[in-house]
């Protein structure tokens, strides 16, 4: 039987609804307004200077770490810059990640949760989300497609709006390099924090709904 999962969402996700709209730049004609303050360090280059001060922590280990950056090379819309390191031997993972590339996986993590965690490595989801319209709230039922992966044509529209808020991140970190004062920018930003975390709260609740159907 579908699953029922609050909070009420409103209408289904569109294009407008993520933030495209408020991006400053060529999205919309918009250009940000720069002021005379000092150029902030970009986020990217703070990230950049984190991992390599990871790698050097732990240069004298058996082995010498390695970087998986997955900002150009995305992996199925995760973005994020991996250090692997080699205490003892042992590999340790440590994940490097902006507060919005942090604030996607978290979503994407808990719409796992929702739809069958196979989709965080491409493979097709156990349940799809649908819009019950009747009752104005988001439901799973059994996924009846084939070969749906981020950016799919098949499969549930939450795939795609994460795909489009993961590339929207991108963009918008592109901009914040070239004028990180700009009023814009931040109004922008806090727009796709605030689509993030509904998201994570639609997922985490239509989670909660199957675990306690199915009992976990």
């Amino acid at each position: 039987m579908p699953q029922r999962g609050g909070p009420r969402a409103g209408p289904a996700p569109t294009r407008n609804d993520h933030g495209l709209s408020a991006l400053p730049g060529p999205e919309t004609g918009r250009k940000p307004k720069t002021t005379n303050a000092p150029t902030q360090t970009t986020r990217a280059a703070r990230q950049d200077r984190l991992c390599h001060r990871v790698e050097s922590l732990f240069s004298d280990c058996p082995k010498l770490p390695r970087v998986i950056d997955r900002r150009a090379a995305p992996s199925h819309g995760y973005r994020a810059v991996h250090v692997v390191v080699y205490p003892h031997g042992i590999p340790v993972e440590v994940q490097v990640r902006t507060r919005l590339q942090h604030e996607w996986a978290e979503a994407f993590e808990r719409f796992a949760d929702a739809v069958g965690r196979g989709v965080r490595y491409g493979e097709p989801p156990k349940y799809e989300m649908v819009y019950d319209q009747q009752n104005n709230t988001w439901i799973t039922v059994p996924f009846r497609g084939e070969g749906a992966g981020l950016g799919s044509d098949t499969g549930t529209p939450a795939i795609h709006h994460l795909s489009e808020l993961s590339d929207l991140i991108i963009r918008h970190e592109q901009e914040r390099r070239l004028a990180p004062e700009a009023t814009q920018t931040s109004q922008a930003e806090a727009e796709i924090l605030a689509n993030l975390r509904r998201l994570q709260r639609v997922f985490s609740n239509l989670a909660d709904a199957l675990n306690g159907r199915y009992g976990g």
